[in-house]
Formats: C-alpha cells, sequence, structure tokens
C-alpha cells in the first residue's frame, strides 16, 4: 500500500488510519492539516491523531503534520516497527511522534530520524511503554531530528525493560 501526494484537511478523526495486519505501508509527500477536530474520541480515551500507524514495517516519510486539534493527538502516533523520516510536525497538542507498544509489532526497530518537530504543549517524541511487554519493538533509534516545544520535555523515554535498546544521538 502506498498513500502519496494527498491533501488531507479538516478531518474529524484521524488523517490516516493504517490498522493491524498491514506490512509495509509506504506514507509520503502528504500535507495533512487540521485532524481530529472531534474532541469525543479523547474524552473517551480513543484520540485522533495525524497519522495513527499499527501496522508493522512502514515508512512514513516527507510528510507534513499541521494542527492535531484533540488534546489527546499525535502528529504521527506509532504502536509497531518501521521508519519515521523527514517529516514535518507541528501544531500538536499532544507529542509531535508518540510510540504505544499497545498492538502487536514485535521483533523490528523503529527508527524515527530527520523529523522536524514543534509542539505548542507536548513532548516533541514520547516513547511509551504503556502496552504489552511481548509487544514491544526489539529497538529504537531516534537520531538527528529538529525539536522543540513550548512548555514540556522533547523527548520522553518511559520504564522499557533492559533488553529493549534505545539508541539516541545527534538530536
Amino acid at each position: 500500500i502506498i498513500i502519496r501526494d494527498n491533501d488531507i484537511r479538516n478531518i474529524q478523526g484521524n488523517g490516516i488510519f493504517i490498522r493491524e495486519g498491514h506490512r509495509s505501508v509506504t506514507v509520503s509527500e502528504n500535507e495533512i492539516r487540521n485532524v481530529g477536530l472531534d474532541a469525543s474520541g479523547s474524552r473517551s480515551g480513543m484520540p485522533h491523531h495525524g497519522i495513527y500507524c499499527q501496522g508493522e514495517d512502514f515508512k512514513i516519510s516527507g510528510n507534513l503534520f499541521d494542527g492535531v486539534v484533540n488534546s489527546g493527538g499525535h502528529g504521527i502516533s506509532l504502536r509497531s516497527w518501521g521508519l519515521v523520516s523527514q517529516n514535518t510536525v507541528g501544531n500538536v497538542r499532544k507529542s509531535g511522534i508518540g510510540y504505544y507498544p499497545d498492538h502487536p509489532g514485535a521483533g523490528g526497530e523503529l527508527i524515527i530520524s530527520g523529523n522536524s518537530v514543534s509542539t505548542g504543549s507536548g513532548n516533541g517524541i514520547r516513547l511509551s511503554d504503556n502496552g504489552r511487554e511481548d509487544w514491544y519493538v526489539r529497538a529504537i533509534r531516534v537520531e538527528n531530528n529538529i525539536l522543540s516545544t513550548a512548555d514540556a520535555a522533547v523527548i520522553v523515554i518511559e520504564d522499557f525493560p533492559a533488553s529493549l535498546t534505545i539508541e539516541l544521538a545527534g538530536n
């Protein structure tokens, strides 16, 4: 599946949603603006995101995200492994890029590289341990990103087990 060169604006829910079971999906060169307009998802614990990716071995690159309106939504919300590179993320209320191991996706490496993230009130990149340990990726590499936030930590890493390799470099 290739999702490329789309202009996605003023959406009540997720800009792009890639469900479990999809492998090797490429999302590139899209403009995603003002998504998550419906706040009811955030109130019920299921917020909307610019991209919500549960699939494995994905490539999300060269996209522009501007405006995730609901309070719980990320610009790019990841549940598995793959590559997130060369994206521009701005005007989100939670994290620019977030990883949560609450869907199957073990075994691969999550690489977050060369992105530009600027948030109003959330983290630049958040790596959460909120999920099942047997669903954790094998390794996480966060490198060469430009990150800025107004009032939160630029990178948050929660309590992962020592068996998970996490590398931060050049951010």
